[in-house]
């Protein structure tokens, strides 16, 4: 059977779309290889506009004239070999920078939460060889590697970057002490080789000494330690990054387009769809949130079980109303239990059942769309302008550009700390759906059994009713002055279920 093809679509590349694999050696035996095979640019463009700074840049210079890559190259050489304690690393990190890091969260999980097995097998194997892969991350990534797509998008709606999973199979034989089967993540050998978009590089080099973190750390080194098991393939695949606009218009309140099949998960997570679902990311405008310091919530979560999707950190700037980013080919490698307060890591991940497209990415497409922030006055998402700007985001991390026509996974988007009424959340993204034509929305309640019915036992008054997208949207905004009059304390579903009965 013909393998699917997500999109991009690698094989009919636009300017936009930055490649750093030679697509030829996808299918050859081995590991994909980079492009151009060589690097031929030693500066990485350190002094051009929209680039991420490369650690090893030869342009990486210090106001006294020491080369700082080089000292970031002797600091990688020294961690090679490894330390009797975390505090030794942390004091050679410290060594070559003048900025010191507050590490309170990694001494105290080393010290007090791991057993005295696992603190010895991180600190003998796993950041060893994390130093040896990030040196050679000049020899992974070949060329200069844009984080602002911002400024591509008059050119193109959908500008993206691929690359290579790296892990450390990459390594030569033996020379690791580790399986090929188990792989590293980009982004933790970037912890030790700071590298970001400029305005960027203090919030993605501090961490917070929040007890959350201890549980972020633990994940994050078990993507490393945990997933050396006979169940584990050796993974050979990509990962794109892609900024989605959708610049035009749309009247949503004049749309007759029949609502698509809405089905409603009390127990399930979204990200236990393993790839047969387009899986929303209730994301912060600045992708990954609190990841790097002490959120633990949706957003913070999934990027800590699947950190390869930190890489999208890097090159993707805040979004604006009209944009969301999709991440293709990530994987999940630990499993997790709680949320906020109560995460707590819960052993490796199961990577048997893994399908990937054509070009070796996983199936599993992410998509990370930011809400509005209601904390301060939370009747204002009644208003038809609030309203209408979490339509058109929806809409637009809903668009589909391949030919899956997948379900959408999504839940609560933007009803914790952002104060979003979730009845009204719920609806907004039915009506974004519809509009894409998608065929099915697929609504996580994390739990919540009531809520659950009192979706299901609307959605069915709306269907027997042949409610419209337009009349829907017209329902809602319509919700306001009802609302505003207090009119028996009426919420938005009973309100809508009212209307129609």
């Amino acid at each position: 059977m013909e393998p699917q093809t997500l999109f991009p679509d690698l094989r009919k590349m636009g300017p936009d779309d930055h490649v750093f694999i030679d697509l030829k050696s996808i299918d050859e035996e081995g590991l994909p290889k980079p492009l151009p095979s060589k690097c031929q640019d030693d500066s990485y463009g350190w002094d051009e506009p929209h680039t991420v700074r490369m650690p090893f840049s030869t342009s990486r210079m210090r106001p006294d004239g020491i080369s700082e890559s080089e000292l970031v190259k002797n600091c990688l050489i020294t961690l090679c070999t490894p330390q009797r304690r975390i505090e030794d690393i942390t004091t050679i990190i410290d060594s070559y920078q003048t900025e010191r890091f507050d590490y309170d969260s990694l001494h105290s999980l080393f010290n007090k939460q791991l057993s005295s097995e696992q603190r010895s097998y991180n600190l003998k194997v796993v950041i060893p060889n994390m130093a040896k892969l990030a040196l050679r991350l000049n020899e992974l990534i070949t060329k200069v590697c844009l984080h602002d797509f911002s400024h591509l998008t008059v050119s193109s709606a959908h500008p993206s970057v691929t690359i290579k999973g790296f892990w450390l199979g990459d390594l030569q034989p033996g020379a690791s002490g580790l399986s090929s089967r188990q792989r590293l993540p980009l982004h933790v050998p970037a912890a030790f080789v700071p590298s970001s978009p400029r305005k960027k590089l203090h919030e993605l080099q501090h961490v917070n000494s929040s007890p959350l973190l201890y549980y972020a750390l633990i994940l994050i080194l078990g993507c490393s330690s945990e997933v050396g098991s006979a169940k584990w393939r050796i993974p050979d695949g990509l990962i794109s990054v892609r900024r989605n606009c959708v610049q035009e218009h749309v009247d949503f309140s004049a749309l007759d387009t029949p609502l698509c099949d809405f089905y409603v998960h009390t127990h399930d997570k979204i990200e236990d769809t393993q790839g047969r679902m387009l899986e929303i990311d209730f994301a912060n405008k600045n992708i990954g949130g609190g990841v790097l310091n002490s959120g633990c919530v949706q957003e913070e979560i999934r990027f800590t079980v699947a950190p390869e999707l930190i890489i999208s950190m890097l090159v993707s700037e805040c979004m604006n109303d009209h944009e969301a980013i999709s991440i293709v080919g990530t994987q999940i490698f630990c499993k997790y239990k709680g949320y906020g307060d109560s995460f707590v890591f819960d052993g490796a991940a199961d990577s048997t059942s893994i399908q990937r497209d054509r070009f070796h990415r996983n199936l599993t497409e992410i998509v990370a769309m930011d809400a509005t922030r209601f904390a301060s006055d939370p009747k204002k998402q009644l208003e038809e302008s609030s309203i209408r700007r979490e339509i058109k985001k929806a809409y637009t991390g809903f668009d589909h550009l391949d030919d899956l026509n997948r379900p959408i996974a999504t839940g609560n988007w933007g009803c914790g700390v952002f104060k979003g009424d979730r009845q009204l959340k719920s609806l907004i993204q039915l009506i974004a759906a519809s509009a894409q034509k998608r065929r099915e929305l697929h609504y996580f309640t994390f739990g919540d059994e009531k809520f659950t019915q009192r979706l299901l036992d609307v959605y069915k008054v709306l269907k027997e009713k042949k409610v419209s997208v337009g009349a829907l949207y017209k329902l809602i905004v319509s919700y306001k002055s009802e609302a505003v009059q207090g009119t028996n304390g009426l919420q938005v579903l009973d309100f809508v279920e009212k209307s129609l009965c």
